[in-house]
């Protein structure tokens, strides 16, 4: 059995390590496995909204250990019955512990879990059946809640890499492109940048030339072109560390859409969303906000906040400090790195000056050209807005604010920090 990761988690799998047929307790009595499977777990699985599966019945042909490696992958979540400290149970639980899947202990006794499994949510349980249907449903409700964060799939395979390509057309979800090499493919909106771009036709001319994408393979054996093929410049990787799940925060809100809710700046050019259900009379672009991290979704390129309070007086840790996130100020590229996707920006504010990054993908298409094609000179002035700050270090990151820009651009625009 090969333990490549090379499946994607199917929404609604719950995947569940357990003993099968009848064993003997440690209390010696017996116990009917397949038949607690049938009567209580499947039942409780499928009333908490997901599909109940184990290896011992998912179709095809193979070894039970590849179905289920391929089970484990495929799990939204996994629940693992450790009774008995079974060690089949066990070694498959460290399978899934490996992907680092959401995962649910059940257990009979109070030493059937080890101590270093203590981490995981416990859920003990008795002969009363019906109180564990009810935990195992709430339990499971919570934890698709959680943000996963698992190992990753077999590492895209870059077949080659592309100076340039031009685009050849465009629809809203794709465009086709033509390689300076000749090669042909497919662009897909979800590639073309780390930020949300609900529609390529606002972001993509024809004829317009691309810089330093790649045709890769991915884990599907789809093969494709991408803009964004270097996992080391994920900013949803990096979001996700900074902003944990349930954690509050204080930022600027950068627009606001009646009807529809307010946009919140966090890092990377990536904003998070409150519903205007949720938002009080009053709440405005520019004012500052506490919010709570309630989802980061890289696969739909969204954050979802909910609405704390507005908090009364500066921010604590930077009242000395001139630069705040969110504000717009005027600046002059100090250097350009064009082989790395970057320039260097210096901003001066109450005659205190900084120097910071200013990402490709937080360039308008112009200034993003003009960079890869080494147009972008030392000097040249650039309309910046602050999306990152740290005064204790200090370091800055840039957004560009190109000076037509009427109001602070949210993902509902597309123009949004490409």
């Amino acid at each position: 059995m090969s333990l490549t990761r090379d499946r994607r988690y199917q929404k609604g799998n719950c995947f569940v390590l357990m003993p099968y047929g009848v064993k003997e307790l440690p209390n010696g009595q017996k116990f009917d496995w397949d038949e607690h499977w049938t009567e209580v777990l499947e039942v409780a699985i499928k009333q908490a909204g997901m599909t109940p599966v184990r290896a011992d019945n998912m179709a095809g042909p193979g070894l039970i250990m590849d179905r289920l490696w391929q089970g484990i992958q495929e799990a939204e979540v996994v629940v693992a019955d450790l009774t008995g400290l079974n060690p089949n149970v066990l070694y498959e639980f460290g399978l899934a512990h490996a992907v680092n899947k959401r995962i649910l202990i059940l257990s009979m006794f109070p030493n059937d879990t080890p101590v270093d499994l203590q981490q995981f949510v416990q859920i003990p349980y008795t002969a009363n059946t019906l109180q564990l249907a009810k935990n195992l449903a709430t339990n499971l409700d919570a934890a698709r809640k959680l943000q996963p964060n698992e190992m990753k799939l077999v590492p895209i395979d870059v077949v080659e890499l592309v100076r340039s390509a031009k685009v050849l057309s465009v629809m809203p979800d794709f465009a086709m492109i033509k390689a300076d090499t000749g090669r042909v493919g497919v662009l897909s909106a979800e590639d073309f940048a780390w930020t949300r771009i609900p529609d390529l036709t606002r972001a993509l001319q024809i004829g317009r030339d691309l810089k330093n994408g790649a045709f890769v393979v991915d884990a599907n054996g789809q093969q494709k072109f991408s803009l964004i093929h270097d996992e080391n410049e994920n900013p949803w990787l990096k979001l996700a560390k900074e902003f944990p799940l349930n954690s509050e925060f204080r930022s600027v809100v950068g627009n606001v859409k009646d009807g529809t809710g307010a946009w919140v700046r966090m890092n990377y050019g990536i904003d998070g969303f409150i519903p205007q259900r949720q938002l009080p009379r009053g709440v405005v672009a520019g004012i500052d906000i506490e919010a709570q991290v309630m989802e980061i979704n890289q696969a739909k390129r969204q954050v979802s906040l909910q609405f704390v309070k507005i908090p009364s007086g500066p921010p604590p840790k930077d009242q000395a400090w001139p630069f705040r996130r969110g504000q717009v100020c005027e600046g002059y590229i100090v250097k350009t790195a064009p082989d790395r996707g970057f320039a260097l920006v210096k901003i001066e504010h109450e005659n205190q000056p900084i120097t910071g990054l200013l990402h490709n993908t937080n360039m308008s298409p112009a200034l993003r050209d003009r960079l890869f094609n080494q147009e972008l000179r030392v000097g040249d002035p650039v309309r910046v807005e602050i999306v990152h700050f740290d005064p204790i270090k200090p370091s800055i990151k840039f957004r560009e604010r190109p000076s037509d820009t009427a109001a602070p651009v949210s993902e509902t625009e597309l123009v949004e920090a490409y």
